[in-house]
């Protein structure tokens, strides 16, 4: 072992540190002058790419924003370098072995990557867990390194302090320890951060956990280590002019009308790159989209809504079947009554109607609302309902290569006065036909409007017809927005 001396007072300090990496292809002598021992307070945080050296900020890593402390097999694992370069010692790294040498000025330590086995001063000692490798940075377990070069390490609420090891003036035991210093702003250096306008408000190591707590607030957005929102809790629709922001809705419906009023607008859903509607209307090439086909007979007599729904979602990727929503969709089970003439039945708006599966027992349907609800249940945040918009802003939706599930009529022409009814219902008289169907829209050129059918073969119908079918049923639509 080659013998070093301490340095004397006011003695200039030399030589290299190595940021540890496989990529290093040669080997850097120890500086041969070694810094006294450490006696600053470093306090770092698991999954913050910050730490707090004597209550400075500083990033741990200037190079690698990912290279943070975190827990494996119930162990804190820390940068190499930085531990290192916080605690006063030098670093030699072979690479032929993978052999890290670390020295300060009365310490030499020896460990190699993969290994359980650290040498201090010559002895050998156990390590619990070896060093790893992550990213081409070498992680050491914090407790076994930072005790080895004779500082003091305790933990608490997610927060680590590294010092020196203290005694008092009459014994040489340790001093109780202090409350750790929860540096808040240590959390701006975790995976996701939360801030609610430019006000930081906490940091967390998941964006499940971000944006649990993010809910809590108004005008919370959500951030990930590159700076990109990922979540927010302002109204979803955000219309725009060019690159010029101009206002947000809770509504699609509400949102496009505002946008409307300005060229050259768009509007887009949450932070999506893109949009959902544009200024001009929808693509004026013909679009057809390949939407799964799936038949409402012989099962499902009156299921309509649930079987173009299936067609929908297993054009998104939901492995779910007819049957599965048939049982799931909310029903309103009011039952049917006649009474001088008046019908009382369910209200379609509050859930499925009567029996689905069978024409021998009253039935009829469901509206838009639950339906709404239960594909929202399967892909939450991506549902938006279109209900009141206009129809070219329906087809806007298809142009972009997305299908839009509808409320028509079997025939998919406006109907005669006399084809409709009025019922009593828990929430008031209603207006409805028992013609009532539902469609899946997957395509349109300047005549023809392309459909999925659960009834008959998927087809085309007379696109002036069908538009004003659609709005005589209630302009019922619903769809899927992008992914965010």
């Amino acid at each position: 072992m080659r013998k070093h001396t301490r340095p004397r007072k006011g003695s200039k300090r030399i030589g290299w540190v190595l940021l540890l990496s496989v990529s290093v292809q040669v080997l850097l002598p120890i500086q041969p002058l070694f810094a006294a021992k450490s006696e600053k307070e470093i306090v770092l945080r698991i999954d913050s790419s910050l730490a707090s050296i004597d209550r400075e900020l500083v990033p741990i890593s200037p190079e690698d924003a990912t290279a943070v402390p975190f827990l494996e097999q119930d162990t804190t694992f820390v940068p190499l370098r930085f531990v290192s370069e916080a605690l006063g010692a030098k670093v030699e790294w072979e690479q032929a072995t993978q052999t890290v040498t670390m020295a300060t000025y009365d310490r030499q330590i020896l460990f190699a990557v993969g290994s359980r086995q650290i040498t201090v001063n010559g002895k050998d000692h156990p390590l619990s867990v070896h060093p790893i490798l992550r990213n081409n940075v070498t992680f050491v377990p914090l407790r076994s390194i930072a005790e080895s070069l004779g500082s003091h390490v305790d933990y608490e609420d997610g927060f680590i302090r590294i010092s020196g090891r203290r005694t008092t003036a009459s014994s040489s035991g340790p001093v109780p320890d202090a409350p750790i210093d929860k540096n808040t702003a240590l959390k701006e250096g975790m995976s996701y951060r939360v801030y609610q306008h430019a006000n930081f408000l906490d940091g967390f190591a998941t964006r499940q956990e971000a944006v649990s707590f993010a809910k809590q607030y108004a005008n919370a957005t959500v951030k990930n280590r590159k700076d990109a929102v990922v979540w927010d809790s302002f109204p979803p629709y955000r219309i725009y002019q060019s690159d010029k922001f101009l206002a947000y809705y809770d509504s699609y419906a509400d949102a496009i009308s505002h946008a409307k009023k300005y060229a050259n607008s768009f509007v887009a859903y949450k932070t999506a790159a893109k949009p959902v509607w544009t200024f001009g209307g929808p693509s004026k090439q013909p679009v057809y989209i390949n939407v799964p086909l799936i038949r409402q007979l012989p099962e499902l007599p009156r299921g309509c809504e649930v079987t173009a729904l299936a067609s929908l979602l297993q054009f998104a990727g939901v492995p779910v079947d007819k049957m599965t929503l048939a049982a799931e969709i909310r029903k309103d089970p009011t039952p049917y009554s006649e009474k001088n003439g008046v019908i009382s039945f369910g209200s379609p708006h509050r859930g499925f109607v009567g029996d689905m599966y069978s024409f021998n027992n009253p039935g009829f349907g469901v509206y838009h609302g639950p339906v709404y609800e239960l594909a929202e249940h399967y892909l939450p945040e991506r549902v938006v309902d279109l209900t009141g918009t206009e129809f070219e802003d329906v087809l806007h939706f298809v142009g972009t290569g997305t299908p839009v599930w509808i409320i028509s009529n079997v025939t998919f022409r406006k109907l005669e006065p006399y084809h409709f009814q009025t019922w009593m219902t828990p929430d008031g008289p209603i207006w409805l036909t028992k013609k009532e169907h539902s469609v899946v829209i997957v395509g349109y050129d300047e005549n023809y409007i392309y459909i999925r059918d659960p009834h008959n073969k998927t087809g085309r119908v007379a696109k002036q017809p069908f538009k004003e079918a659609w709005e005589q049923m209630g302009r019922q639509a619903i769809s899927l927005l992008p992914e965010v």
